[in-house]
């Protein structure tokens, strides 16, 4: 999709277009963040920007490629400076900042993982936890694996944090008002001895589970 990259609608004959293609892409992420993706549509959008609804599509072929520029906006640049310090701390920083962006758009979790092609700023964050990595001297068979799995378990752990309860819930009460509680007894103990140390939705539980992760590859560059 050269419009991801480029940022350029091909250009078209007739009047001088009375929008820009980034105003288009701020509106629908405002619209997104308000009431979630499914709100986004080619005609509810033109509603908002005053426009007719073909007018929009001077600027971009439909809603595939208007998602895929929305999802590279709110992604933004990746921190700066993470190559100044250590590389854990480096890490856990990308780690953080990334979560924050799902925190504050939590329409992209859904489309992530979704097939589509990676846009300029999303390869960027790739790029950087790559350079970190690499700085570290984690080898070329690790660190691709390395990356996947600090940000497999960010977007999965976003999924519970993100406002809007992205995420399964476990009510404890259901199970034993069904009368099965016994067939899941590590649930049923945890669930009245450790639950009020266990939130997914704060950041002191996210920052357990990371580091268990960190101390897993701080281990790996180390042996």
């Amino acid at each position: 999709m050269s419009l991801l990259w480029t940022g350029r609608p091909s250009a078209a004959r007739g009047p001088k277009p009375a929008l820009s293609l980034e105003r288009i892409v701020a509106e629908a992420i405002s619209l997104a963040d308000a009431e979630g993706l499914a709100a986004v549509s080619m005609k509810t959008l033109a509603t908002r920007l005053g426009a007719g609804t073909m007018s929009l599509y001077r600027y971009l072929p439909g809603k595939d490629e208007l998602v895929a520029l929305m999802l590279d906006s709110v992604i933004g640049a990746p921190p700066a400076g993470l190559r100044d310090g250590e590389w854990r701390a480096a890490l856990q920083r990308w780690a953080y900042a990334t979560r924050d962006v799902f925190h504050r758009h939590p329409w992209s979790i859904g489309i992530i993982g979704q097939a589509r092609e990676v846009g300029p700023n999303e390869l960027a964050w790739g790029e950087a936890a790559l350079d970190i990595l690499a700085t570290a001297g984690a080898t070329d068979h690790q660190i691709l694996d390395m990356v996947f799995a600090v940000n497999a378990y960010v977007r999965g752990a976003s999924q519970l944090s993100a406002p809007g309860g992205l995420g399964p819930a476990v009510d404890p009460a259901d199970i034993v008002a069904s009368g099965r509680i016994e067939e899941y007894p590590h649930f049923a103990r945890l669930a009245t001895v450790s639950a009020p140390d266990f939130d997914p939705t704060t950041g002191s539980s996210f920052d357990v589970g990371l580091g268990y992760l960190l101390d897993g590859i701080s281990a790996t560059l180390t042996a």
